[in-house]
């Protein structure tokens, strides 16, 4: 770890505080208009998924299968932040109760299935790159590995956090307290935009300490 991660480790820490303390120093509509669904965290995520795709393209060489993965990956990140993944169907593909209605048309089920299909194998070939990069090939040691593992970690808890006010609202009928409501906001949308910069950065530093994404010569 250089001084310069630890300086940026350090920002994360700020980041990952300021957070925590915005629903209490903030207004309620200042508030939610930050983290609502069109507000500027969520904005600032479709662009740096982008831009964790475009680091990608630009920096690593050779070009191969694992910087591929990834690519699509991350745009089709963006695509979900700007809401692609309900736009040309009548509900979000990523829900199973979108194909138990039997109202939609069993053609728009069959060919969304076989697209999520093909985004959950995605997803777990880009798993099993980051599992072997990280514990086969010891790759938490190297720099790149590193961020690669903070940013995979915040991808998965702000994805928990996504889904746990639905769980404790339909499944166990629990109403939170508004305290908690902020805080849940305010880092799932926060995360969100933290994830692909780590991402980006930990693409960036592969190309020289911890190549996960290059091509196998």
């Amino acid at each position: 770890m250089t001084a310069l991660d630890r300086r940026l480790l350090g920002l994360v820490a700020a980041y990952a505080l300021a957070l925590a303390l915005l629903p209490f120093l903030l207004s309620p509509q200042t508030f939610d208009a930050a983290f609502s669904e069109t507000g500027p965290f969520e904005r600032l995520s479709l662009l740096a998924w982008i831009g964790a795709a475009v680091v990608i393209i630009v920096r690593i060489r050779p070009f191969g299968a694992p910087a591929a993965a990834f690519t699509a990956l991350y745009l089709l990140f963006a695509a979900r932040e700007a809401d692609l993944h309900k736009a040309f169907t009548t509900r979000s593909i990523s829900k199973l109760n979108y194909y138990r209605d039997a109202s939609i048309p069993l053609t728009e089920r069959i060919v969304a299935g076989l697209i999520a299909l093909a985004i959950l194998c995605l997803i777990a070939y880009a798993a099993f790159v980051v599992v072997r990069f990280l514990v086969a090939r010891r790759g938490l040691r190297t720099r790149a590995g590193m961020w690669l593992a903070l940013g995979a970690g915040l991808l998965v808890l702000g994805k928990a956090l996504d889904r746990s006010a639905a769980v404790l609202s339909e499944v166990f009928d629990v109403v939170r307290p508004q305290w908690m409501i902020g805080l849940t906001d305010a880092f799932e949308e926060g995360l969100e935009l933290a994830t692909p910069l780590l991402l980006a950065l930990s693409a960036w530093i592969s190309q020289k300490h911890g190549p996960y994404l290059r091509a196998a010569r």
